[in-house]
């Protein structure tokens, strides 16, 4: 991946904000220097840095670093986890796995670092005033897409707009209202979509399009079912939104500044970051010793067979039923690019499916440090140490949005989307306008397009299917099928034995 200033000083800004995270005193000692929020917004620079560091937050393994596959991919059809995961068995509780309360805690950092950057920079005065109004827009947009994930995971949480700077500063906040926090997202986005460029000096930052490509998600969601958390009953959104999520999407396709990619697998090819297709993402950067603080992921061992000797370390966490594989259509060119069904090792034998240690298809999407064959040359330096960005917007998914609120709307148009998308993959364009035919087709075409992408899971609970016997793992031996409580998921233990004010969800 190209070495960006963005990239390079996440680090940076993730140590200033942690400076001022938590000022309790734990040890009886004269601090002779402190840097805090006081003393470090005096320069452009300083304000950069520290909105680095919101950025920085999602790269957490606790979020988009493995998280999100957790919570979104796994208890779905399309993944599972090798080892008895409790999400994609729907065996979880309120508290117990290790995957649900470091989402929560890493989610009220990001949140935190965002309101710092906020409240600070509008406190300063830059020279330049679209500078200033850039970088709070690109605060806003990430503080909008922390409070969106956070708000479909949870459904009624606290809106806490301003930075913490005390331990008992926003603390025992009660909850607020799902619509509450949808039209503060809605705001910021609108902030944000004013005052962001079209494309950024430097890649990876947040844009007016993917402002508007959020924004139109935000409607899209609002517009479907979401369950109500205290009476346990699915409730459909206001049919409305609908049209404003085909106006805003249709806004990012007039902006003539994304398209696809030629071939499928470019999206995700490590030499071609932040191509034409990609909206929003978040950065990765190899060669940096993730252990030891650096800003690469552990994708690869995460989908790596264990034992075959392709990577520098291999931990078979997650794989792919062979019926989800088997489901694309003859020709699709989406599924060989996004699974691998063989390799060869380091003896020169190819191993191939079902044969061990390949006894699933693995997601193929991330591997970006395969060395395949005999006498490997691993350029990671360490199990998290590789450079695949994770996609969160990109424009294949617009424009499959932008089908489904059409369809929504029945509008003659509503095929155009999705086809470009089906045409790209070499399938076939569909070609029925019945509406609930269309809406079926969409969300399979969503699965073949996007699977291990943090989408699932959102799209099943916004169409209001996630209990639907084909779109979980529930017919196998030692799972759980969902439950109408799955609609959502608990707020943690830990998080409510912390603030009693917290009121548990439906069935929890």
């Amino acid at each position: 991946m190209k070495i960006n200033r963005l990239t390079k000083y996440m680090i940076v800004g993730a140590v200033v904000l942690s400076a001022w995270s938590c000022e309790d005193n734990f040890l009886d000692e004269n601090m002779h220097s402190q840097l805090g929020p006081a003393n470090f917004y005096n320069t452009e620079k300083d304000a950069v840095s520290a909105l680095n560091g919101v950025y920085d937050g999602f790269q957490d393994d606790a979020y988009y670093g493995r998280g999100m596959w957790h919570l979104v991919d796994y208890p779905t059809e399309m993944h599972f986890g090798f080892w008895n995961d409790d999400f994609d068995r729907y065996t979880y509780e309120d508290d117990e796995n290790s995957r649900l309360y470091p989402f929560w805690t890493k989610a009220w950092d990001i949140n935190n670092r965002a309101n710092s950057v906020i409240d600070r920079v509008s406190a300063m005065t830059i020279e330049d005033e679209s500078v200033q109004s850039r970088i709070i827009g690109e605060a806003k947009f990430l503080r909008a897409l922390n409070y969106f994930n956070m708000v479909r995971f949870f459904g009624h949480i606290p809106l806490i707009t301003n930075e913490t700077v005390e331990l008992d500063d926003n603390q025992f906040m009660n909850q607020t209202s799902r619509d509450s926090v949808y039209q503060f997202i809605i705001e910021d986005l609108e902030f944000a979509e004013a005052n962001l460029p079209e494309i950024q000096e430097e890649a990876g930052r947040a844009t007016m399009g993917a402002a508007k490509s959020l924004l139109g998600k935000v409607y899209l969601t609002m517009a479907g079912y979401a369950l109500d958390y205290e009476t346990g009953t699915l409730v459909k959104g206001d049919p409305a939104y609908y049209q404003k999520a085909a106006d805003k999407l249709k806004e990012v396709i007039d902006m003539n500044v994304y398209g696809l990619e030629e071939n499928f697998e470019d999206v995700f090819d490590p030499e071609n970051p932040n191509g034409k297709e990609i909206v929003f993402s978040i950065q990765y950067l190899a060669g940096t010793g993730g252990f030891n603080g650096g800003e690469g992921n552990s994708w690869t061992p995460v989908w790596v067979p264990k034992g075959s000797g392709i990577a520098l370390v291999e931990w078979k966490s997650g794989g792919t039923p062979i019926e989800f594989f088997n489901s694309y259509p003859a020709g699709d060119e989406r599924r060989d690019a996004s699974f691998m069904t063989s390799y060869i090792n380091s003896d020169g034998a190819t191993i191939s499916y079902p044969e061990s240690p390949l006894v699933a298809p693995h997601l193929r999407k991330f591997l970006s440090d395969i060395q395949e064959g005999p006498d490997p040359s691993f350029s990671a330096i360490d199990g998290k140490d590789y450079g695949c960005d994770f996609p969160v917007l990109r424009y294949a998914d617009v424009l499959l949005m932008y089908s489904e609120a059409l369809n929504e709307l029945n509008d003659p148009n509503a095929l155009w989307g999705v086809n470009q998308v089906r045409i790209r993959a070499g399938a076939n364009p569909l070609t029925t306008t019945e509406k609930e035919i269309l809406k079926e087709d969409i969300l399979q075409e969503r699965k073949w397009e996007l699977t291990g992408e943090a989408h699932g899971w959102f799209d099943y609970a916004r169409l209001g299917v996630l209990l639907e016997p084909q779109n979980s793992n529930g017919d196998r031996s030692g799972y759980l099928f969902p439950e109408m409580r799955n609609y959502l998921y608990p707020i943690p233990f830990t998080a409510r034995e912390i603030n009693q004010n917290l009121e548990q969800n439906y069935g929890w």
